[in-house]
């Protein structure tokens, strides 16, 4: 879906792809937090132009999931300030965007939803976490789209970055992924029906379910923590 990526505007393929790669690996822990990145190693790993990648890594600087540090980057901690003012931005726009997208919905997205949501069936069956993360935000990025609202979409994203780590928790940690992927199911119907308030009440009741990770968060993984004064200590 790179019509509704806002990080295409970075205008660098190679910067795109690594920025892609690495927010990706953040997201999933498969970057730590606190693990230091070689930028050079990285290029060379990701095949890609050493001033590409710096582009990318200044980009996941800004959505701070990256610090530099003497000239080292640094995965940083998850903030629990920043997941919360990202879970408000998230609250403040999303259930908006969900009405709009209701009432002004047209069938010619009808296909982009039905793809998304075969690729979401796929993903829980196969218990891939990263693919069907990835899948339910770009069935957000189509409410904006029906929404006409993609405007706003990359200061949303770029706020809700360290929430994300926070979501991903979540679904490794679900007993069964199946019951999300079909909430994701009902709110086409809603959409569909033009159900606005309804298919807001949904995206509200997700929104929200990030407490109980949180509180998960704090009892595992306290070292994952801004704060928690770990090997490490706060960076």
């Amino acid at each position: 879906m790179t019509n509704l990526d806002p990080i295409d505007d970075l205008g660098d393929g190679f910067a795109e792809r690594s920025y892609r790669d690495i927010r990706g690996g953040i997201i999933s822990l498969r970057l730590s937090p606190d693990a230091e990145l070689s930028s050079p190693d990285m290029a060379r790993e990701l095949g890609v132009p050493l001033a590409s990648l710096l582009r990318a890594l200044q980009q996941l600087v800004q959505e701070d999931l990256l610090r530099e540090r003497s000239g080292v980057f640094v995965v940083s901690r998850i903030d629990l300030v920043r997941v919360l003012n990202g879970h408000v931005m998230r609250q403040r726009y999303e259930p908006r965007i969900a009405r709009i997208a209701a009432r002004t919905y047209d069938t010619r997205y009808d296909s982009l939803f039905e793809k998304n949501l075969l690729r979401q069936r796929r993903a829980v069956d196969g218990g891939d976490v990263d693919a069907l993360l990835e899948l339910m935000n770009e069935f957000r990025m189509l409410l904006f789209l029906c929404a006409d609202a993609l405007g706003v979409l990359p200061t949303v994203l770029a706020a809700t970055a360290q929430l994300e780590r926070i979501r991903h928790i979540g679904l490794a940690e679900s007993a069964d992924l199946g019951p999300l992927s079909d909430d994701y199911a009902d709110m086409y119907a809603l959409l569909r029906q033009r159900k606005g308030d309804e298919l807001a009440a949904i995206v509200s009741a997700q929104l929200h379910s990030i407490f109980p990770t949180l509180t998960l968060l704090g009892e595992r993984h306290p070292n994952m923590i801004a704060g928690d004064p770990g090997p490490a200590g706060r960076r």
